[in-house]
């Protein structure tokens, strides 16, 4: 409003002016997510002679997928020495500002026996699948939410029903929000 007009945000890098009646457009980056934002336009001339305020339109940004702030590091993923049949070492974290609850994973793997299944997945020291599935079913597990700011989730161990070595993993991960992130190349 023109009461308020003083205390709005000045978005910077606007064009210059071109002629008369044609159309200009700029990009404004660095929103935050979920967030309603309103813009107006006011002109002035060399005298300076100011417009009356435009009118003022409002946008409400998009929330981010949550598969965008998972974050999977597999650099330290091994095989659990003391029977061959678990990869441990993968840890998982969320960089958002918002909770991620992961829904379902599916887990598939190249480069051991076709008898090879997988029995069970521990995130955080909580099981969230137990069963005797083949590679790359999805897996409905019990769901895990990855709170905002609490650190590092560990993904303890994805449990197979025989040795492992040489195991080549691919993972993915499906968020409540229906997102999906992919790891693929495992090799532990």
């Amino acid at each position: 409003t023109d009461a308020t007009w003083s205390s709005a945000t000045q978005v910077t890098g606007e064009p210059a002016p071109a002629l008369p009646g044609t159309p200009q457009s700029m990009t404004v980056t660095g929103l935050s997510p979920s967030t309603t934002y309103y813009f107006a336009i006011r002109t002035a001339d060399e005298v300076p002679n100011i417009s009356n305020l435009s009118n003022v339109p409002s946008v409400t940004t998009l929330t981010p997928a949550q598969a965008d702030s998972l974050l999977v590091n597999t650099s330290a993923a091994g095989i659990n020495p003391s029977d061959n049949t678990q990869v441990i070492g993968i840890t998982l974290e969320n960089s958002g500002t918002s909770n991620i609850t992961i829904t379902h994973i599916t887990v598939s793997w190249t480069g051991v026996s076709g008898a090879t299944r997988l029995n069970g997945i521990t995130i955080g020291g909580s099981q969230v699948f137990s069963g005797n599935s083949n590679s790359g079913t999805l897996l409905d597990i019990t769901d895990f939410t990855l709170i905002t700011g609490a650190g590092i989730y560990q993904l303890n161990n994805l449990d197979f029903n025989r040795r492992i070595t040489g195991i080549t993993l691919n993972i993915t991960f499906t968020m409540a929000d229906g997102s999906t992130k992919t790891v693929s190349g495992i090799t532990p």
